[in-house]
């Protein structure tokens, strides 16, 4: 298994939680949008967290 810095997701997440800091600090963004990009950045990389497996396909194989 690879670790949670090798994980894509993960620095999307990681990603999302910066800029949404660096918005809210710079005033570049309102504190509603800033707030709901740590939040999904958060969620992202705990989603990222509880996944064990990754993904062998889109759709369902038969």
């Amino acid at each position: 298994m690879k670790s949670l810095v090798q994980s894509w997701t993960f620095w999307f997440g990681a990603l999302q939680v910066l800029l949404g800091a660096v918005g809210y600090v710079s005033a570049l963004m309102d504190q509603q949008t800033a707030f709901t990009l740590v939040a999904t950045g958060l969620g992202t990389i705990g989603f990222r967290l509880k996944t064990s497996q990754p993904i062998g396909s889109v759709l369902p194989q038969e």
